[in-house]
């Protein structure tokens, strides 16, 4: 569970791993936004891991790759993953 408050000039995906949360960043992001505390991470019963197809193709430029595909479960954190994506283009397969 994250501890305390957010640090303002970064997002709540960006200080903690919400890998395995079942909203997405923004949900999160807003959440500590308004409070000023990032929340809790709320475990997603419905997905597994094995049923997800790896991302295809291309990464949108213009959106984190944790915003384009559901990395519930992924071993790596979102900083990570979106990394990744950036600078190759493409968003990476998932990593249990």
């Amino acid at each position: 569970m994250p501890p305390g408050p957010a640090d303002p000039d970064l997002r709540c995906t960006n200080q903690y791993s919400y890998a395995g949360d079942s909203r997405d960043n923004a949900t999160i992001n807003s959440i500590g936004s308004d409070t000023g505390t990032c929340p809790p991470v709320v475990p997603d019963q419905s997905s597994q891991a094995e049923d997800r197809p790896a991302p295809p193709g291309p990464a949108d430029p213009d959106q984190r790759c944790t915003n384009q595909y559901n990395y519930v479960g992924d071993s790596r954190d979102n900083a990570t993953i979106n990394s990744l994506g950036f600078e190759s283009g493409t968003c990476p397969p998932f990593k249990p």
